[in-house]
């Protein structure tokens, strides 16, 4: 299956190449491809470093395209494989570092590449996760990313990647989770949340929400998405003064929107059921509203 990845890969950059471009990363691809220990060959690390950085300017920086067919395809092969989330250039680096040197070596090469990568660079290796192999060195440079300051890096981690779900323990998924709500970085890119939800992670949320609200600040509405999977009425039950907050602007009301979706799921009841059974005095709810919805509203999208 690793292998028919990288062909795949392959066929959908080279498609996209203009001949010059498809020449020069040919021949590239084709003398790396020869050399076994590209750690201790220094004439072919050196070609192997300055391809890696010229890639953008000789392949370009637009989308990676897939047609309907091929993305089926790409989840075939990886459940829930995005590639054509990807730019052209980093799609072309990852294809870089899968054919150079010896397979048993690139999580070792991965590791020097990122200790002098500029912004980019992190980028593109960061998203090929899910095809390199899984070793210590590997997971020790994905927790290095996680830990960053720099949200572009942290989602290349965490959004369209099936790697978190694949890989990480409870423990670590749970807490690239909360970091993504201290960055506020959207939960829903997250690959496999669904499966992955726990009840550890909601005990999490929902210590994370008290203190956002104990703080006076909004509560981002996926997290009483990702909550109501597992949590129950009671444990929602100290944050419906929410409810009774009139909204100072839109994240407010997506908040209280979510936390209403969320109450209803518990009790197995429509929002507006749940309202006139408790809360009555709300008046000001969108009948429509729905997890989907929500996402739309959220980014602007009228429905």
């Amino acid at each position: 299956m690793y292998k028919a990845r990288r062909t795949e890969l392959h066929r959908w950059v080279f498609s996209q190449l203009e001949n010059d471009n498809s020449e020069w990363f040919a021949d590239q691809l084709s003398q790396l491809a020869q050399v076994t220990d590209l750690a201790n060959d220094t004439s072919a690390r050196r070609q192997f470093d300055i391809a890696f950085g010229l890639i953008p300017r000789r392949i370009g920086k637009h989308a990676l395209q897939l047609n309907a067919d091929e993305q089926t395809y790409a989840h075939s092969l990886l459940p829930h494989w995005q590639p054509w989330t990807w730019q052209l250039d980093e799609a072309a680096r990852i294809l870089l570092i899968l054919t150079a040197g010896n397979r048993s070596s690139q999580t070792t090469r991965i590791q020097s590449l990122l200790r002098h990568a500029d912004l980019s660079e992190q980028l593109a290796i960061f998203k090929g996760l899910s095809l390199y192999p899984v070793d210590n060195i590997l997971i020790e440079v994905v927790g290095d990313g996680l830990r960053t300051n720099m949200s572009d890096v942290f989602e290349a981690i965490a959004h369209n990647n099936p790697f978190p779900a694949k890989e990480f323990d409870e423990h670590r998924f749970n807490h690239m989770v909360l970091k993504a709500l201290f960055i506020e970085s959207p939960l829903h890119p997250i690959v496999g949340w669904e499966e992955r939800n726990n009840p550890e992670l909601t005990r999490m949320l929902l210590d994370y929400a008290s203190e956002r609200v104990a703080a006076q600040r909004t509560v981002d509405w996926e997290l009483w998405q990702m909550a109501a999977q597992n949590a129950d009425e009671d444990m929602l039950y100290p944050f419906i003064p929410i409810l009774s907050v009139a909204p100072e602007n839109v994240l407010d009301r997506l908040s209280q929107e979510g936390l209403l979706l969320a109450l209803s799921t518990c009790t197995g009841v429509t929002p507006q059921q749940w309202i006139d059974e408790n809360l009555s005095e709300l008046t000001t709810i969108d009948n429509t509203i729905s997890w989907e919805n929500l996402l739309l509203k959220s980014k602007g999208i009228k429905h």
